[in-house]
């Protein structure tokens, strides 16, 4: 049987021939960025929720407390910074609120006894933001799950997810690629010599999607091969994933901070009213004394009634909150918080096995893989009908 060059040398057009290996690598290159483009950008909301949650859970929270997330945020700094925040605004929070559905006895209260009020309730703010974050620290693994964090970011950025990948797996896409496009390189040269042994029409459509479904196959079980030096890789060729884990792993917490983790999210699942129900509740416990040492003595002496007192009390309770919200939103509060997570979350990602690292992003992959590989191999077909044309 001629070998492959003694058939390339008996060809009447030897260049016409090169077709076979640039639609090899065509075919096998346009599958990958298919592929790729279904895995990273095309997966809808409820999907993405369920494959965020699993890779943050799988990745950095398999070595990683709750507790020692919040510690990254600062809590005493926080605290100092809420209570001067209110300090501030003590007034303005009493004013709006009291003046507003008891006008005429607030207006008519001493300017002495409201100072009173203000002098003391700030003298409890300190010790109120203090105790508060304190007790939230100690009691974070209940009042906060991560996984409740990014399906909630989620649900309010659907592309959160997609910008995560993208950022954390960019050398890991080129590679898949590129592999992809070698294998259909080489095995578009095979397809060239079953072509002078067997020219029958249909060979090009079929060459094209085999080549394709062999590419994506032979690209797609890389992503997952050991590194040399923790297993026998297969063909002396290393994992994408394992490979590359200190660079996925620096651009994944830092991602993994920004979307998901931010100071601004981690409070507001304690502070807003779609929050844990407990959390809110320790809220309101540590802000009462706000109300109840600082206003209820002007309250009894104008009479505004038990029921009265308790509505007014829950309206200054929420405002407070809803400051305190968006004060930890002021760009001006500078916390340590993302260069601190960010180091704790690239170690902690970094230090996984290449066993755990990769399996943790194995169901962003493989979820849908079937559907994705066939939808995204059938181009390969087409290619080869238009090669066919050329013949």
């Amino acid at each position: 049987m001629p070998d492959f060059f003694e058939v390339l040398q008996g060809l009447q057009d030897p260049w016409l021939y090169l077709i076979f290996p640039l639609l090899g690598a065509l075919c096998s290159g346009v599958a990958a960025w298919l592929a790729a483009r279904s895995v990273l950008l095309n997966a809808t909301p409820a999907r993405n929720e369920k494959l965020a949650a699993a890779l943050i859970d799988a990745s950095l929270m398999r070595s990683t407390k709750t507790y020692e997330l919040f510690q990254t945020l600062e809590p005493a700094k926080i605290a100092r910074y809420l209570a001067s925040v209110m300090n501030a605004r003590i007034e303005e929070i009493l004013e709006e609120i009291i003046a507003q559905r008891h006008a005429v006895l607030w207006g008519n209260l001493p300017g002495l006894l409201k100072a009173r009020t203000y002098t003391h309730i700030r003298r409890l703010l300190p010790r109120i933001m203090a105790n508060l974050m304190e007790d939230i620290q100690e009691n974070i693994a209940d009042l906060v799950q991560p996984r409740d964090l990014v399906i909630a970011k989620i649900q309010r950025d659907p592309e959160a997810f997609n910008r995560l990948l993208l950022e954390s797996l960019a050398e890991t896409q080129t590679a898949f690629y590129r592999s992809a496009t070698a294998f259909g390189l080489v095995a578009g040269c095979l397809a060239l010599v079953a072509w002078q042994f067997f020219p029958f029409w249909w060979l090009m459509p079929l060459s094209g999607f085999v080549i394709a479904a062999g590419g994506l196959f032979f690209a797609f079980q890389r992503l997952f091969w050991p590194r040399r030096a923790h297993g026998d890789a297969p063909l002396g060729l290393e994992g994408f994933l394992a490979l590359q884990q200190p660079i996925i792993a620096e651009r994944l917490g830092r991602g993994i901070e920004r979307e998901f983790f931010s100071t601004h999210q981690f409070l507001e699942a304690i502070f807003s009213e779609q929050g844990n129900t407990r959390a809110r509740n320790m809220v309101k416990r540590h802000l009462r004394p706000i109300v109840d040492e600082g206003v209820l003595k002007i309250l009894t002496q104008v009479a505004i009634g038990a029921e009265a007192y308790v509505e007014l009390k829950h309206a200054i309770t929420e405002k407070v909150i809803g400051l305190s919200l968006t004060a930890v939103s002021d760009p001006t509060l500078k916390l340590q918080h993302t260069e601190e997570f960010q180091k704790l979350a690239c170690d902690r990602l970094e230090n996984l096995s290449h066993e755990d690292f990769c399996a943790a992003f194995q169901p962003v992959f493989v979820t849908g893989w079937p559907i994705t590989f066939i939808t995204s191999t059938i181009p390969g077909a087409f290619f080869g009908l238009v090669a066919l044309g050329l013949f």
